[in-house]
């Protein structure tokens, strides 16, 4: 019988039990059973048996019945003590079969083409190890790893001196965004066994307070701080990353003037090899974009949604200037916000 089959008979063990039991009782076992009343049928029949011949026939049909009867329910009556089966043995089978699934998923068959799979993936290893030399794979093997580790541990003095030198800078750039109190720490960590990408793997800390034990950046940083220690990270590693795309939502979150227009022209230089998107509402920062969205919510009486609308260059003058008088715009404002606008575009 197979898993799936097993798993069938015991999930509905409780009501094969059930149906086997009554079907006993009523065969047989029961006060009022059919093998009863077939021998007082038998009985009254063998009473006028001599009367006529074609009874007695008759008798001989009734006989074979009730003997096949008999081992019938000798038969099911035994099956009904075999059901007593421990019931750990369903959560078994469920294992089982969740791993005969999930093996199935793995190599992209059907369950039932696993045994196939096995067996013809057992005879092309059995071709393999007839037609294929050790010695010489083992040879093979000893002149990879000594290339592995030769390629790794140049990568692992690589990462050594970048990773110094990254953490000065990244510390530096910290500085400039107003964070002097946040230690950034880029580690170069040894793994456990080699792999793909070397003998270590590359973590960055950072201590948000002074004295304060460094540990893993998403561990610790806020949301805003993470904002900022990216940026940082950003405007250090630009030039050599292959992230196309950058997003910073309110990564200018307090802080205001000098600061503020550092942010900008950090994004504005991520910006010459990465497209970058910015959420802020500093005109310092959005002064210096190549291109301005606005993003505003429109509602009605039934439903709520975004607008996001790209902004014509005097659309973008409005904008800054309300983001530096407020909602009241005076030409004051516009004349420093073309200012501003045309500082950044330098």
């Amino acid at each position: 019988m197979c898993i799936r089959d097993r798993h069938r008979k015991l999930s509905n063990l409780n009501e094969l039990i059930s149906a086997a039991s009554e079907s006993v009782q009523l065969l047989g076992d029961g006060d009022q059973n059919i093998l009863s009343i077939l021998a007082d049928v038998r009985s009254k029949l063998d009473g006028v048996a001599e009367v006529d011949p074609q009874i007695g026939v008759m008798l001989k049909d009734l006989e074979s019945l009730e003997i096949q009867l008999s081992e019938f329910n000798r038969d099911l009556r035994r099956y009904a003590e075999s059901l007593d089966v421990d019931p750990s043995m369903v959560d078994l089978l469920d294992k089982r079969i969740a791993d005969v699934q999930r093996c199935a998923r793995k190599y992209g068959v059907s369950p039932d083409e696993l045994f196939q799979l096995r067996a013809s993936v057992e005879l092309e290893l059995e071709q393999l190890a007839v037609n294929t030399d050790a010695k010489e794979l083992h040879q093979e093997e000893a002149v990879a790893q000594d290339r592995y580790l030769t390629a790794a541990r140049k990568l692992s003095s690589d990462r050594t001196k970048v990773s110094a030198e990254m953490t000065q800078k990244v510390n530096a750039a910290l500085m400039d965004l107003a964070m002097s109190g946040v230690r950034f720490d880029a580690r170069v960590i040894p793994k456990s066994e080699p792999g793909l990408n070397g003998l270590e793997q590359v973590e960055f800390y950072v201590s948000t307070n002074p004295g304060a034990e460094a540990k893993p950046v998403g561990k610790v940083a806020s949301g805003g701080e993470l904002s900022r220690i990216s940026l940082a990270i950003q405007s250090v590693i630009y030039q050599d990353s292959a992230v196309p795309t950058v997003i910073f939502d309110e990564v200018d979150s307090g802080v205001g003037g000098a600061v503020a227009e550092i942010v900008g022209r950090m994004l504005k230089a991520v910006g010459e090899r990465a497209q970058v998107l910015c959420v802020t509402h500093l005109p310092q920062v959005a002064a210096l974009a190549d291109s301005h969205w606005r993003v505003s919510k429109v509602q009605s009486e039934s439903v709520s949604s975004t607008l996001l609308l790209r902004l014509q260059p005097k659309e973008c003058v409005d904008e800054v200037a309300r983001m530096l008088a407020g909602e009241v715009i005076s030409e004051q404002a516009r004349a420093h916000a073309r200012e501003l606008i045309k500082l950044g575009a330098r």
